[in-house]
């Protein structure tokens, strides 16, 4: 690095430190006894191997700025946060390491990629997903580069929540249609990655139909319609492909006709869910 230590701005004081735009064949080590009062500037830094800040201290809360660096492993392992903020887009590296005490309430993810994250403390997902909720505002990038890592690593529940998390973040920057759309993906087959839960919403409406269409009497289509078998009539009217023969042999009146009409409904929504969410995953 030729002369690093530059004020961003002739009225700043020299204690800012900015080497941007440079390319080091070796590591770059701010280690145990570096100290800065104001911000760390490396933008577009082009390390030959690792970024370190391990044990140094607080800069006088302004920004550590690492966007668009390339290295081989990124050390964030400080002694002090630094409050104003963190800017990693469009990072590149192999190994990041950091803590998760380490970040500060401002983060800027977008575009950061890794390959692997050594915490110095374990961190785990619900920890990795608060600091994606740092961002100053949704982007998919981050939800994507941590769900790939997660998979990579053979951690599928891992991969699954955080892309539930970004279906729920991303709904805060959608109009009203697109997030009333958005919630009933959630809450029918939790976006996509837990597509289990529309068997619940089926197992709980065949129970309360079956109850529903118990106790009354049914009015058959025909001269020759099968036995009647409630819970058989309402899986009928759950099931939009295929047929028990139940639903086309009875039906009734009054408000069970309504009910039957509403599960029919039912049926149909929860397939497209489930179909909306199966397609979504195999795109991804």
């Amino acid at each position: 690095m030729t002369d690093p230590v530059v004020p961003d701005d002739p009225d700043l004081p020299p204690t800012n430190f900015r080497a941007t735009r440079t390319k080091v064949g070796r590591s770059v080590a701010f280690n145990l006894g570096f100290s800065a009062v104001g911000a760390v500037r490396l933008a577009g830094l082009d390390a030959g191997g690792a970024i370190t800040f391990l044990r140094a201290k607080n800069w006088g809360g302004q920004t550590l700025d690492l966007s668009a660096t390339t290295s081989d492993e990124i050390n964030l392992a400080v002694a002090e946060t630094p409050t104003s903020g963190v800017n990693l887009e469009n990072a590149k590296t192999l190994v990041l390491k950091d803590d998760g005490k380490f970040w500060p309430p401002s983060v800027r993810l977008d575009g950061f990629r890794y390959e692997a994250l050594q915490p110095v403390t374990a961190v785990p997902p619900k920890q990795r997903l608060a600091w994606l909720r740092l961002s100053e505002a949704y982007t998919p990038d981050p939800y994507e580069a941590l769900m790939s890592y997660y998979r990579a690593a053979g951690n599928d529940e891992a991969s699954k929540q955080v892309g539930f998390a970004k279906e729920r973040c991303r709904r805060r920057s959608l109009r009203l249609p697109g997030r009333i759309w958005s919630w009933l993906l959630q809450i029918t087959v939790g976006h996509g990655y837990y597509t289990w839960i529309a068997g619940l919403w089926l197992v709980v409406l065949v129970a309360i139909g079956t109850v529903a269409f118990t106790f009354a009497t049914p009015i058959a289509f025909g001269d020759a319609p099968p036995a009647f078998v409630p819970i058989a009539y309402v899986i009928d009217l759950l099931m939009p492909l295929g047929s028990l023969g139940q639903e086309e042999s009875w039906h009734f009146a009054g408000w069970r006709q309504i009910a039957a009409w509403v599960l029919i409904g039912l049926g149909w929504w929860l397939t497209t869910a489930v179909a909306a969410g199966l397609s979504r995953n195999l795109r991804r």
